[in-house]
């Protein structure tokens, strides 16, 4: 994995009309966060960055690309964790799939998956930064800029 990613997070919220509704009914979702990952190392299979969200709130990110074969997609496994600032403390795991390669491509250029609060900020360790309460998941998609 390398170079620098946009990162954008959404939140799922239906309603309880959408939550009803048949497959394919649209369902109401708010933008999480807004971002950029740069890939400051790598090897093969691992890579540290960090994740700006602000100039304040940034996450140190670390992790593993699994690469994608002929049958499965590349698979991103990683933890952000800011280590100063306002948000010190806060922890969020990301795990996410490319879209299948072509056979020319050896990297994908677009990643998408979940990411999970795991902790706040140490003032507030039991809400994440975006307000919302531990445990929460969201949507996530990575493109490489």
């Amino acid at each position: 994995m390398q170079g620098t990613w946009a990162f954008q997070s959404f939140l799922m919220l239906p309603s309880e009309t959408e939550w009803a509704a048949p497959p394919g009914t649209s369902v109401s979702a708010r933008k999480w966060a807004k971002g950029t990952l740069a890939i400051l190392s790598s090897t093969d299979d691992e890579f540290s960055g960090e994740l700006t969200f602000s100039e304040t709130v940034k996450l140190n990110v670390k992790g593993k690309i699994l690469p994608a074969t002929d049958d499965t997609p590349a698979v991103l496994d990683a933890i952000g964790e800011a280590t100063d600032g306002p948000a010190k403390g806060a922890i969020y795991k990301i795990r996410g799939w490319s879209n299948p390669l072509t056979s020319e491509q050896v990297n994908p250029s677009q990643i998408q998956g979940s990411v999970l609060a795991v902790r706040g900020t140490d003032s507030k360790p039991e809400i994440e930064l975006g307000g919302m309460p531990i445990g929460t998941i969201g949507a996530f998609i990575l493109n490489l800029v």
